[in-house]
């Protein structure tokens, strides 16, 4: 399939219109995610707004990713890792053991890191608030490191840092 055809622009109106042709095919959902990991710069960015509209109508197609997904956290497009945080913030239940530990880590170490973009350590905080609902052993590691970030964060974090630490107590 000709991704970089049909993602010719950033319009919600062709995410929709990919949604609708990708999500009735295994094989283009699979196709689509790996054209994300290609890194087309725009056009793996296009592709990660499709593959998380996906993930809001269809959840269980998306499942058999989330362990990729969780591997290349590390990616360098900002807006694909923040589609990858928000599918991953709505599968937090689903998540096997090694999977559960691999994206607390990552979660921590995105949430400590003030060179990240804001988006991306809010997504980590509620993935974080979320892991915390299954296993409360984390409450306060979460809560030194929301409180850690507080000083030198930007409006956002500090916003959702203080709700979050609010549910904490």
């Amino acid at each position: 399939m000709d991704f970089k055809a049909l993602f010719f622009d950033s319009s919600r109106l062709v995410a929709d219109h990919a949604v609708s042709v990708i999500s009735k095919d295994p094989v283009k959902i699979e196709a689509l995610f790996w054209f994300i990991l290609e890194n087309h710069h725009q056009y793996s960015a296009r592709a990660a707004r499709v593959f998380d509209l996906l993930n809001e109508k269809y959840p269980e197609r998306i499942r058999p990713y989330l362990e990729e997904i969780i591997k290349n956290l590390s990616i360098k497009n900002t807006s694909v890792l923040r589609a990858f945080l928000r599918i991953l913030f709505a599968h937090v239940p689903e998540l096997n053991e090694a999977q559960f530990g691999m994206l607390m880590n990552l979660c921590f170490n995105m949430l400590a890191n003030p060179k990240l973009e804001v988006s991306h350590r809010v997504y980590s905080m509620h993935i974080l608030y979320e892991m915390y609902k299954i296993e409360p052993l984390i409450k306060d590691e979460l809560r030194i490191t929301i409180e850690e970030n507080l000083e030198f964060g930007s409006q956002g974090v500090k916003n959702v840092g203080k709700k979050i630490l609010k549910k904490l107590k």
